[in-house]
């Protein structure tokens, strides 16, 4: 039976993983070994309600699509003999809590990963995976930002689950984007959104290693040091800090004598200060990956100046 939460080395069952923890660890290994291994969990992120209602109004649309097996006609735009695809398995694979699951015998793990929606390609007989997107802005909708790698890994690992569970499918995956149009003069009780389709063709070649590190890494006794690419997105927001938090020891305040020295204030509303500055990042494109890897150890840090006060 796979077991979730706190891994233990030594057990023999299959230890269950989402794709966004494996995102997780490509991120921050360091965050990711405190949450999995350690039992210190990120703090959850902010619900999303108005892209869930978007989600949701899309899978009825498409469902409606999938019942006569007809093109919708973002699929006929698209210039696709597809259609969506039928499977008795799709409300499972829907579900954040179960998902395509694959489990890895070599590094027993059971790996899961909800998807959005799946055609299929009547010529190719292969399988597409579609994901779902809503955004409000007024810039080019494009996948081209850095921060958007994240969703291009999603994409390939719902293609490397479905191609695990057996099913031929095609390594360019589409992307249906809804972008809420701010301009109107009036709100009338409706929000309405320009729909745009954005093909990507995925990659999942970087999985078998990935998960391969990600292991050994949950092996190991040691916490590991900070990704450089995650130190590298803290840059402006107090790196040197975010590394004396986590490395906090009673006595060696070193990362805030800045803070200290600036607001002559105790150690203890140094961080106060520090995360009322960190919070004023939320309008960043980059906050949830930026911030939201901060609130845990200044969260841990205040507890470790509770217990040295």
């Amino acid at each position: 039976m796979p077991y979730n939460g706190k891994y233990i080395p030594e057990k023999d069952d299959f230890y269950k993983l989402s794709r966004s923890k494996v995102d997780f660890f490509l991120n921050c290994s360091r965050c990711f070994y405190m949450d999995r291994r350690l039992g210190i969990a990120q703090p959850p992120g902010f619900p999303f309600n108005l892209n869930s209602a978007v989600d949701n109004l899309l899978k009825n649309e498409f469902d409606y699509y999938r019942g006569i097996q007809k093109p919708h006609p973002y699929i006929e735009k698209l210039g696709l003999n597809a259609v969506p695809f039928q499977h008795e398995s799709l409300d499972k694979w829907r579900h954040n809590f179960s998902g395509v699951t694959y489990q890895h015998k070599e590094l027993n793990l059971h790996l899961f990963g909800a998807i959005d929606d799946l055609w299929i390609n009547l010529d190719k007989e292969e399988l597409i995976v579609v994901d779902y997107k809503a955004t409000s802005k007024g810039s080019e909708i494009n996948l081209d930002a850095d921060w958007q790698i994240g969703y291009k890994r999603q994409m390939e690992f719902y293609q490397y689950l479905l191609r695990n569970n057996g099913f031929k499918v095609s390594d360019k995956g589409y992307f249906v984007y809804c972008n809420g149009i701010r301009g109107k003069e009036r709100f009338d009780e409706k929000l309405d959104f320009e729909i745009y389709l954005l093909d990507y063709t995925g990659n999942d070649s970087w999985i078998e290693n990935t998960l391969k590190d990600l292991v050994q890494t949950l092996n190991q006794d040691d916490i590991p040091d900070f990704n450089e690419t995650f130190t590298s997105l803290l840059e402006g927001v107090g790196q040197q800090v975010y590394k004396a938090v986590y490395n906090y020891q009673p006595g060696n305040v070193d990362g805030i004598s800045a803070y200290r020295k600036k607001f002559a204030v105790t150690e203890f509303a140094s961080v106060s200060i520090l995360m009322s500055e960190v919070t004023s990042y939320r309008q960043c494109s980059h906050y949830r990956r930026l911030v939201r890897p901060f609130v845990l150890p200044s969260r841990l840090y205040y507890m470790r100046c509770r217990t040295a006060s």
